[in-house]
């Protein structure tokens, strides 16, 4: 890709990268995956971050006991550094739970 199409990316693609990079900072490579105004970080299993960017979200590894559903973190795209580091957090939590999980895409 040459230097104009990068601006011309949604922002959501322009997010996810940036997210990608800060990760890659910690050693963690992440895929990107960009389209219909989404873009995806994938770090491993069970840990896919996205973003419409404005925000990133994440599951956070736990379920709501009054829905029974999955609950999100969130993070504003506007700050990746923090995004990444609660990422990470995320990253070492099911490292520690399921190293088989943490092997995936990008650990």
């Amino acid at each position: 890709m040459v230097a104009h199409e990068r601006f011309r990316r949604h922002p959501a693609a322009r997010a996810a990268h940036r997210l990608s990079r800060e990760l890659e900072e910690h050693g963690i490579t992440g895929e990107v995956h960009e389209g219909r105004g989404l873009a995806l970080v994938s770090v491993c299993v069970d840990l896919v971050a996205w973003t419409d960017g404005s925000s990133f979200f994440w599951w956070s590894g736990e379920v709501s006991a009054a829905t029974r559903r999955r609950t999100y973190s969130y993070t504003p795209a506007d700050d990746p550094v923090t995004a990444a580091r609660r990422v990470l957090d995320r990253y070492e939590q099911l490292r520690r739970e399921r190293p088989e999980a943490a092997s995936g895409v990008g650990g």
